[in-house]
């Protein structure tokens, strides 16, 4: 009897370990895939970046709320991520954030995630910021058979790779602007600094909409060229980019210049009238063109006769020069 109950006993333990261990192996089963491998493929070709060299970043933002998943892109043309099952929502923008040396980035959502200059002073954006191309997919699910895809082992294949696979077209959401100013007594000039006013100051990247919010971009004439066979007069010209241009508000531009004799300085306003060109690769470049006043005749400084004696005969083509800031 006794070693009856013992044998029964034996088998009851046997029995037990038995279906723990299947409800284990069936639990395991159930919850070993968490994530699924997508592909995030992006074409730059129409983006209309002048960089090389730098990757991307892409931002998964769950559509429940909460932080997104960031992945860095050293490659920015494909790169692939796991991701748990859920729906998203997703941007891509050039670089990663500390690539870029004058734009900072701002907003907790998909739809107000937004670049912005990294200094500002009294409403003015001191420096130009770089070059900024972004997309966005509104709508990415990863739903639960999706899940594990990437073991070989899985049972199964799903003959739709499309639905692993997330495509972006990035289109430049900065605007450039190119400014260029006729200046008689050009040869007075030491440096020159612009400033424009009503510019966006940021820009959505899911939307590349600009804000409502203005500022003044600062910039500086960086190019001076004279007009053939003269050493006097001729143009200055600067190109920078901004967050946004809204064609409906007056953008009153002023300068100010710094004279040869170091000390002398002037400032002008001017209304404009910017044109619309539209580039290669569909971006618009904006274009401002003006003429300045007449520069005051000065004495450069460290020269001891009085302004420059140039001899006219000696000026050939136009000359292109960067100016000092």
């Amino acid at each position: 009897m006794k070693r009856t109950t013992i044998h029964y006993i034996y088998i009851l333990s046997c029995t037990a370990l038995f279906l723990l261990l299947s409800v284990s192996c069936e639990r395991r089963e159930l919850t070993y895939f968490l994530e699924s491998e997508i592909t995030v493929e992006a074409d730059w070709s129409h983006s209309g970046l002048s960089e090389t060299g730098y990757g991307a970043t892409a931002l998964f933002y769950p559509a429940e709320g909460g932080a997104p998943l960031k992945a860095l892109m050293g490659n920015r043309e494909r790169t692939t991520v796991r991701l748990p099952e859920g729906r998203y929502r997703v941007l891509i923008f050039n670089r990663s954030y500390d690539d870029f040396s004058y734009v900072g980035f701002a907003g907790d959502s998909f739809y107000n995630f937004r670049a912005l200059a990294k200094k500002v002073e009294a409403r003015v954006v001191v420096d130009t910021p770089e070059e900024v191309a972004a997309a966005a997919v509104e709508e990415f699910e990863v739903t639960e058979d999706m899940l594990g895809n990437y073991d070989k082992n899985r049972s199964g294949s799903d003959p739709d790779s499309s639905r692993y696979t997330i495509r972006f077209e990035p289109a430049k959401v900065t605007k450039q602007i190119k400014v260029e100013i006729r200046v008689p007594g050009l040869n007075n000039l030491r440096s020159a600094v612009g400033r424009i006013e009503n510019i966006c100051e940021s820009v959505c990247l899911s939307t590349g909409k600009g804000s409502e919010e203005k500022v003044t971009q600062q910039f500086v004439f960086d190019k001076m060229e004279f007009d053939p066979g003269s050493p006097f007069d001729g143009m200055i010209s600067g190109s920078f980019n901004v967050f946004g241009f809204d064609r409906k508000l007056a953008h009153r531009l002023t300068i100010q210049t710094l004279l040869v004799d170091g000390k002398t300085r002037t400032e002008e306003t001017f209304d404009t009238d910017p044109e619309y060109i539209l580039q290669e690769d569909g971006s618009v470049l904006i274009r401002i063109r003006l003429t300045a006043k007449k520069l005051p005749d000065v004495k450069p400084e460290g020269v001891p006769d009085s302004g420059f004696d140039v001899d006219v005969d000696e000026w050939g083509d136009p000359e292109e020069v960067e100016l000092p800031l």
